[in-house]
């Protein structure tokens, strides 16, 4: 009851490994944004357990994990690109919270603990990229095998490194394991690789000028060979809201279209969270309007390159 949830809120409760606590987590309707509480984890085992509120919709969480007595966020409070936050648990003050990683023209989209560090996700463009912190320490980056997107992305706070499932426009997904151990990065082969070919297929990420300036990420994606010479008809497709995005990915069945000749575009326009959180808002409520005239931005670069 002293979390004071209205029946549009969804309740969930995380368990860590190792950890003398447990985190309760309540996320409101459409907002990214939650609130946070924590409990003592032998109080929750036996069904009576002691939640206290450390953090609100105002602070700007939406992502959180733990290791132990301590806790990393993601906040995008006075960070537009989102920042991380370090927190002790035994003394759960928000406010007292250090920065393990400050903003940067990366878009910070996620955070998981393991056993060696914290791994982090984030963005550029729409390209993912791999940070790790190991404990106490400053962040590395973990080269990836190619430009796409990270799909899935695992921890485990008993066991060193990470899982990802990577993608692109052109590249089939596959399984990846990182081993801090030697700075590896192998792919795992525990998902059969789709045999389509898109050898002969290319894409580039650019911007287009939207109508006040604003530069409007695009995706293109292309048969190599295929003559510019404004007779090839193209397909796009726009998301711009709820600070969610279109990010790389494979589709096989792209092929049947990519192969005569059509060009598949993807704009990025805002509402989405491609650059951040101020491309959210930029795109929302009153300016709404923003998102319909980047889309049709895009569509004008298309026609006229």
């Amino acid at each position: 009851p002293a979390l004071g949830m209205v029946p549009t809120d969804s309740a969930y409760v995380s368990i860590t490994p190792g950890s003398p606590y447990v985190l309760g987590i309540v996320s409101h309707g459409v907002k990214n944004e939650m609130t946070l509480a924590l409990s003592p984890a032998d109080a929750a085992a036996k069904g009576a357990p002691v939640w206290t509120k450390f953090v609100d919709v105002d602070d700007q969480i939406t992502n959180a994990a733990i290791m132990g007595h301590e806790m990393w966020l993601l906040t995008h409070k006075d960070a537009p690109r989102f920042k991380m936050l370090h927190l002790d648990l035994d003394h759960p003050d928000i406010a007292k919270a250090d920065v393990a990683l400050p903003p940067s023209d990366l878009v910070v989209k996620n955070l998981s603990t393991a056993k060696d560090g914290v791994y982090i996700e984030a963005a550029q463009g729409g390209i993912s990229h791999l940070l790790r912190i190991p404990y106490g320490k400053n962040s590395t980056t973990v080269a990836l095998p190619f430009a796409g997107a990270i799909e899935g992305f695992s921890t485990d706070v008993q066991q060193d490194g990470a899982l990802m499932r990577l993608a692109g426009w052109t590249e089939a997904p596959q399984w990846y394991a990182y081993a801090p151990a030697g700075d590896k990065l192998t792919n795992t082969q525990v998902e059969p690789l789709n045999p389509t070919d898109f050898s002969g297929i290319t894409s580039v990420e650019v911007t287009a000028p939207s109508a006040d300036g604003t530069p409007v990420p695009l995706s293109i994606i292309y048969k190599k060979d295929l003559p510019m010479n404004g007779q090839n008809p193209c397909l796009l497709e726009g998301y711009g809201a709820y600070g969610l995005n279109i990010d790389p990915g494979f589709d096989a069945t792209r092929l049947a279209l990519l192969e005569k000749g059509i060009v598949i575009a993807y704009a990025h326009p805002r509402g989405g969270g491609e650059n951040g959180e101020d491309w959210h808002l930029a795109g929302q409520k009153l300016n709404k309007q923003n998102t319909i005239g980047d889309f049709i931005a895009c569509a004008e670069y298309l026609i006229k390159q």
